[in-house]
C-alpha cells in the first residue's frame, strides 16, 4: 500500500506541475469506447482490491471531469447531443399482490387491504400499512400506530418520532417495523453543507443518507427504536420478501472540496480566448491533483449502526463493488439486504449512475448506460441490464447482464 501511495502523491505533483508549465495541455482524452456487446459486471478482488479500486474511482472521475472541462474549453457540445434524448431516472420496480390473510385473531378480519403490490411473494415498502388489526401510518416526521379492530374500538394507541424526513415502511410480524427516513450527515467528498429544515424541499433536496430505523411495536403504546443504521446515499426503493428487506440506493459521486467546474472570475477573461483557455488548462491539472489526492474512506464512507448504546463503522467491504466493463459514468447503486432474521447487512455495488430498478420474487435488475465521454456522429443511446439473485435472504447475488438499444423510460 505504501508503494500504492507514493505513486498517488506523484501522480499529484505531475498534474499540479502541468498547471505551471506554460498550461501545456497534457494527458488527452482517449476516443470514446463503443457499445460492449459482452458487457459484464467485474468485481475488485484479491490482495489488491481496495487499491484496484481507488485507481478506477479516481481514473474514471479524471476522465469524467476532463471530459466535461475540455469540452467546455473548446465549445463542444455535451454528451448526448447526437443521440437525442438521455436523461434517465430511478424508478420503482413491480412488486406484489401479497394477499396476507394470517394472523389476526377472531373475530379480527380474515382478509384486508394490502399495498398496490404488483408481484406474489414481494411486499411493497409504502407510508402506510396495516395487518388487519392495527393501522402503522407515517406522518411529517413521526410513526404513528393505529387500533382498527374491532371498528367501534379504533384509536390512535402510541406515536414515535423518527429523525429525519420518513420516506416509507414495513411491518414484520407483530413485533416489528422498518422505516425508512432521509437524513444530512457531514462526509468528506459531501458537497452539501446541511440546512436544518423541516419542509418537504428541504427533507428532500438537502438529505444525503438513508436511515434505517428498526422499531418494536409490540406495545402499542410504548413504541421503541431497536436499531439505527445511516446508510450513504438517496432512498430509491425497497422491497421485502420473507424477512429480507432489498432497499435499493443511488449515490452521486462527489468530487473533493475546492474542486472547480469553471475558471473564477476575471476582468476580460471570457473575452480573451488565449487566457480563458489557460484559465481552463490550470483548473484541470489543479483538479486531478484534488483527485489523486483523496483516500478511499473518503470516496466510499461507511456506514454507520447505532444499538444497544454502541455506535459501530461499518465498512463497505472492496470485493461487494463491481465495474461495468464498458463505459459509464460515476455514481453508485448499492442493492442492500438487511436480514431481519438475523440481524445482518450486506451491500452489492455498481459503480454507475442508476437507471430503471426491476424486482421479481427471485431477481432484481438494475440499468445503467453506456457513456459517450465525447460526442461524435453515430452515437446511439443504448443500456446495459445487470441481474441479482435474490433468492439468498442475506445478499444479492450478480448473475448476469445483457444490452438493448435505446434508454429505458420506466418500469413498464
Amino acid at each position: 500500500m505504501g508503494t500504492f501511495m507514493n505513486k498517488k502523491a506523484l501522480l499529484a505533483a505531475a498534474a499540479l506541475a502541468a498547471a505551471g508549465c506554460d498550461n501545456k495541455e497534457t494527458n488527452p482524452i482517449p476516443p470514446p469506447e463503443p457499445v460492449n456487446d459482452n458487457v459484464a459486471l467485474q468485481s475488485f478482488s484479491g490482495s489488491n482490491a481496495c487499491a484496484d479500486l481507488e485507481q478506477y474511482l479516481e481514473d474514471t472521475a479524471v476522465l469524467q471531469m476532463r471530459t466535461q472541462l475540455e469540452a467546455q474549453r473548446d465549445g463542444v457540445p455535451s454528451w448526448g447531443w447526437w443521440g437525442g434524448p438521455w436523461g434517465w431516472g430511478l424508478a420503482e420496480d413491480s412488486a406484489a399482490p401479497n394477499a396476507a390473510a394470517g394472523g389476526a385473531q377472531t373475530p379480527a378480519p380474515r382478509d384486508y387491504t394490502t399495498t398496490n403490490n404488483q408481484v406474489a411473494g414481494v411486499d411493497e415498502a409504502d407510508f402506510v400499512k396495516n395487518d388487519g388489526t392495527r393501522i402503522f401510518a407515517l406522518s411529517a416526521n413521526k410513526l404513528y400506530l393505529v387500533k382498527s379492530w374491532p371498528a367501534e374500538d379504533m384509536s390512535l394507541q402510541g406515536g414515535l418520532q423518527i429523525e429525519g424526513w420518513p420516506q416509507e415502511m414495513f411491518i414484520d410480524g407483530t413485533d416489528k417495523a422498518v422505516v425508512f427516513s432521509t437524513v444530512y450527515r457531514q462526509y468528506p467528498m459531501s458537497q452539501q453543507f446541511g440546512v436544518a429544515c423541516d419542509s418537504l424541499d428541504c427533507g428532500y433536496y438537502y438529505s444525503n443518507t438513508v436511515k434505517v430505523t428498526e422499531v418494536d411495536v409490540s406495545n402499542p403504546q410504548n413504541l421503541r427504536v431497536t436499531k439505527e443504521t445511516y446508510l450513504p446515499g438517496y432512498y430509491q426503493s425497497a422491497r421485502k420478501i420473507g424477512s429480507s428487506v432489498r432497499l435499493v440506493l443511488s449515490n452521486d459521486f462527489n468530487f473533493p472540496q475546492g474542486f472547480k467546474w469553471s475558471p473564477d472570475w476575471q476582468e476580460g477573461l471570457w473575452n480573451d480566448p488565449i487566457r480563458l483557455r489557460a484559465a481552463y488548462n490550470t483548473i484541470i491539472a489543479q483538479n486531478e491533483a484534488l483527485i489523486r489526492q483523496q483516500t478511499l474512506a473518503n470516496w466510499v464512507p461507511a456506514a454507520v449502526v447505532r444499538q444497544g448504546g454502541l455506535e459501530t463503522k461499518v465498512q463497505h467491504p472492496c470485493n461487494d463493488f463491481a465495474r461495468v466493463n464498458a463505459p459509464t459514468r460515476l455514481g453508485q447503486v448499492s442493492v442492500v439486504t438487511l436480514d431481519l432474521s438475523g440481524g445482518t447487512l450486506t451491500r452489492s455495488s455498481i459503480l454507475a449512475e442508476p437507471g430503471e430498478i426491476y424486482a421479481s420474487q427471485d431477481n432484481l435488475y438494475v440499468a445503467t448506460q453506456h457513456w459517450w465521454w465525447w460526442p461524435a456522429p453515430g452515437q446511439r443511446d443504448t443500456t446495459y441490464v445487470h441481474k441479482f439473485d435474490i433468492t439468498n435472504p442475506s445478499k444479492a447475488l450478480y448473475r448476469a447482464s445483457g444490452v438493448v438499444d435505446g434508454h429505458i423510460l420506466d418500469q413498464l
